[in-house]
Formats: structure tokens, C-alpha cells, sequence
């Protein structure tokens, strides 16, 4: 467990710089010694398989690889249908994260999808959350809510 607890720690100080390129070799590397000591890894390191997951989405999409993306993306969609996900990601995940004039902006996303129960009345696919930063770059106040994709519905199950 010691290799996956260095391999994660170092993904993590790629990830907070946003070098997507070191970060994504990190992930993967991390899934695969997942994947080969599954039968013998604890639910806690288990679980840990998701939300690096979610880090290798978040890396693609911060290298504009969104094809590669996908595949991660198709995974977590075949968790949260199978209730695998733990606390956290289970409703939604972070996909996207960049700096714009020195403000973070963080990009969600919603596993409902349109005609799902979740989706009975209005409801966001995606949503920006944008934040300014202390001087060390960090979330500071969050500023914005943007939601890309809302759907209202006003009468039946039909969006409007």
C-alpha cells in the first residue's frame, strides 16, 4: 500500500500545479496497480479507484484530451449506476479545473440524465463554480455559480 500512497501523493502535488502532462501518467499508474491487487486491497484503497478516476478526467480535460477523458468519464457513469462510487463523488464529480485572470474555476457534472427520476424537475448537467484566490493561488470566495446546462420544468416531465 505504500506504492499506491506515493503514487497518489505525487499525482496530487502534479494535480494542484495543473502539470496535466506528469499528473496523467500518475493516475494511470495508479489505476493499473489498483486493477492487478484488487482481491487483495481494502474497500478504503478500493474506493480510492474513483476518485482517481475522477483525477484522470479532470487531467484529460486540462489537456484537452477530451476521447481520453471519455473512457474515465464511462467508468464512473458504470459505478454510479452500480452504486459503487463513495461519498463525495457519488451524485456528481469534478471534471474540469483552470485559471482564468486568477480566478479558479472548478467544472461539475451530474450522472442524472435526462429522463432519469433525479431529472423529475429542474436540474443542472453541468455547473462552474468560480472562486477567487489567496496569494498562494488557493480558493478563497466563491464568486459565481454558472450553470451551462439547466433544464426547467414547469409541468409534467417534458423540460420547457
Amino acid at each position: 500500500m505504500v506504492l499506491l500512497n506515493t503514487i497518489g501523493i505525487l499525482e496530487e502535488s502534479y494535480r494542484e500545479k495543473e502539470n496535466w502532462e506528469k499528473s496523467v501518467p500518475y493516475c494511470l499508474e495508479f489505476l493499473s496497480v489498483i486493477e492487478k491487487a484488487n482481491d487483495i486491497l481494502s474497500d478504503e484503497y478500493l474506493s480510492r479507484k474513483y476518485w482517481m478516476l475522477k483525477n484522470t478526467v479532470v487531467a484529460y480535460f486540462g489537456l484537452k484530451e477530451y476521447k481520453n477523458a471519455e473512457k474515465y468519464q464511462k467508468k464512473l457513469y458504470t459505478a454510479y449506476k452500480s452504486k459503487e462510487l463513495p461519498d463525495g463523488i457519488d451524485a456528481y464529480y469534478n471534471f474540469e479545473k483552470f485559471i482564468f485572470n486568477d480566478l479558479n474555476i472548478w467544472g461539475y457534472e451530474w450522472y442524472p440524465e435526462l429522463g432519469d427520476p433525479e431529472t423529475k424537475r429542474s436540474f443542472s448537467k453541468h455547473t462552474y463554480y468560480v472562486y477567487s484566490t489567496d496569494k498562494n493561488g488557493n480558493d478563497k470566495d466563491q464568486l459565481y455559480t454558472l450553470q451551462t446546462v439547466k433544464i426547467h420544468k414547469f409541468k409534467g416531465d417534458e423540460p420547457d
